[in-house]
């Protein structure tokens, strides 16, 4: 069996400016788990899925709920976690650096 057996021919994209509800919108629209995430030239930047979604302070299920008054730097793990838990855009909480 080949990719391309099985591969989708479409493949829709969300962009990196979009929000985490537009996102949530297009996954639910297509019936996919996961979209490839893509900067204003159409080229991959990163992938959001239901995972990315999951840890979310709207719906109770953040990681870790005191980091809101942590004060943490943006780029310790602390910040990290806590701009994923809260940022609102599909850019705070796609995965980077796919392949």
């Amino acid at each position: 069996m080949k990719a391309s057996d099985i591969m989708s021919a479409f493949v829709a994209t969300v962009p990196a400016a979009a929000t985490i509800i537009e996102a949530a919108r297009i996954m639910l629209d297509h019936g996919v788990s996961g979209l490839p995430v893509v900067n204003d030239e159409g080229r991959l930047v990163g992938m959001i899925t239901e995972g990315d979604l999951f840890r979310r302070y709207e719906i109770g299920t953040e990681a870790n709920p005191s980091l809101r008054s942590t004060g943490a730097e943006p780029n310790s793990e602390i910040g990290r976690q806590f701009i994923k838990s809260q940022g609102e855009h599909v850019a705070d909480v796609m995965t980077r650096d796919v392949v």
